[in-house]
């Protein structure tokens, strides 16, 4: 039985956790989008945002549309010959569309064209050949469903120990969504290659936690948690390689929604005590990770477009400690200094 499932500014911060050192802006841009329903994904290009219209009481059929980011132009986009269209996802000149019926669509901005697809359940997100959702069956609960559209092929999958799961997000072999165990919402990572399960709570949940998005470097989602003495829904982008959680709260809303990460872009809706959805666009800055060892020094570089960066100096990272960061202008830096010389080494990533 296919069904219909919706998920309904905190500022990163330099931390040393052993010799693990994180430099990030304090200054990320966040954007209220006039736009009147909420948004569902946007592209890896980080150049437009797909959402859908209508639905609802009185609100008529679903129609789906594409937001240019830099110009803020609007297109309405419907499939031809269907009741509804609602538009899930964009990768590149790819959008994946859900006719409100059996199996998906995927749509070409290049040769403006649709073509069917394989789909074992209610569409979320895609990334390759793999299409992943959810899929309720009757007295069983709900279970996530990864579907390879080229071998149509689609596999129904329940987290363990859990009653119910659900994906929603997908980005090379790691799927995204949540499990119930009884006990309450999880968020889990599904490994397709390797058939592992993670689960993943967000600190200060009370027991709900829905991984939303996934892309190469962070899981955006939501949980449910007190604030401030107010609860209710906030959300959270969650660092792969660093495994460190960003709370991101907008003043004055009562709920706030991820919906989808890419890159610098995440896109989300959020409400107040008015229970009205406003839809947002929240860009990261520029950010740089110095993973540091005894011996060397790797650098991870994520949230911008990163093109190269420069290493001045050398030195045993053995008794290094951090003493400042710097960032101005769409570049990343950071100053260590070995404690024991006082040589210091000098970090600068530049952007595009």
């Amino acid at each position: 039985m296919r069904s219909n499932r919706t998920l309904l500014p905190a500022a990163f911060q330099a931390v040393f956790i052993g010799f693990h050192l994180t430099c990030a802006s304090a200054a990320e841009a966040f954007v209220k989008l006039d736009l009147p329903t909420p948004l569902m994904d946007c592209s890896s290009s980080g150049d437009q945002i797909v959402g859908t219209f209508g639905g609802g009481v009185g609100g008529g059929a679903y129609q789906g549309y594409i937001y240019d980011i830099a110009d803020h132009s609007l297109a309405v986009l419907d499939m031809p010959g269907a009741g509804c269209t609602k538009l899930l996802a964009v990768r590149g000149t790819q959008i994946l569309a859900d006719p409100c019926s059996e199996g998906a669509q995927l749509y070409d901005e290049t040769t403006k064209t649709w073509t069917p697809v394989y789909c074992g359940g209610s569409p979320a997100d895609f990334f390759g050949r793999y299409i992943v959702g959810f899929y309720y069956v009757d007295q069983q609960g709900y279970f996530g469903t990864v579907s390879d559209f080229v071998a149509k092929t689609n596999a129904f999958l329940m987290a363990p120990h859990s009653s119910d799961t659900s994906f929603y997000g997908i980005y090379s072999n790691l799927v995204v969504g949540y499990s119930y165990d009884g006990r309450g919402y999880h968020g889990v990572i599904y490994d397709i290659r390797s058939h592992d399960w993670k689960t993943l709570d967000a600190p200060g949940s009370r027991s709900f936690t829905i991984a939303s998005a996934i892309d190469s470097a962070n899981i955006a989602g939501n949980y449910y948690g007190s604030i401030g003495g107010i609860a209710g829904n906030h959300a959270f982008i969650y660092n792969l390689k660093a495994k460190t959680w960003t709370t991101v709260d907008i003043p004055g809303a009562m709920y706030v929604y991820l919906n989808s990460i890419d890159g610098q872009n995440v896109v989300g809706t959020y409400s107040g005590l008015d229970h009205v959805l406003h839809p947002f666009l929240y860009k990261l800055q520029p950010h740089m990770e110095l993973i540091l060892s005894k011996s060397s020094v790797s650098i991870l570089l994520t949230g911008a477009a990163f093109t190269s960066y420069e290493i001045e100096s050398s030195s045993d990272c053995q008794s290094w400690q951090h003493l400042e960061t710097i960032e101005t202008d769409g570049s990343a830096s950071a100053v260590i200094t070995d404690q024991r010389t006082s040589e210091s080494r000098y970090y600068l990533a530049r952007t595009m």
